[in-house]
């Protein structure tokens, strides 16, 4: 069987979501997805606040509480039908990539409620 590796990140979890809602709360702005068309988020945030951006990215509940993405489950079920499925999980903060293993919440999450052995 072929095997396939899916990225979590805006793919099955929306991590994004997740950093404009905590960030929009922290300093009182209202960040949109359409503000960052075309764009980092690292690059519309000041740089004096990256550090609170990545700060997110390592709070202990972060990766507990990410919404799935719209239609994920239901395209992994499909893909998993003719392929073997992996997860990537890394997120990348510029040009640098950090594993979190505080993901295993969110990805039993995903297991259960689409049977994906990912």
């Amino acid at each position: 069987m072929k095997r396939i590796c899916v990225d979590m990140d805006e793919v099955m979890a929306d991590a994004l979501g997740e950093h404009l809602l905590r960030y929009n709360q922290h300093f009182g702005e209202e960040i949109t997805l359409e503000d960052l068309h075309g764009k980092w988020l690292w690059e519309v945030v000041s740089a004096d606040r990256h550090a609170v951006l990545e700060a997110y990215l390592r709070s202990e509940d972060f990766f507990d509480v990410l919404a799935v993405m719209p239609e994920s489950q239901r395209v992994l079920r499909r893909l998993q039908m003719n392929y073997e499925v992996f997860r990537r999980s890394t997120v990348g903060s510029r040009s640098t990539f950090h594993l979190f293993p505080r993901r295993t919440s969110f990805i039993a999450a995903i297991r259960a409620s689409c049977g994906l052995t990912i």
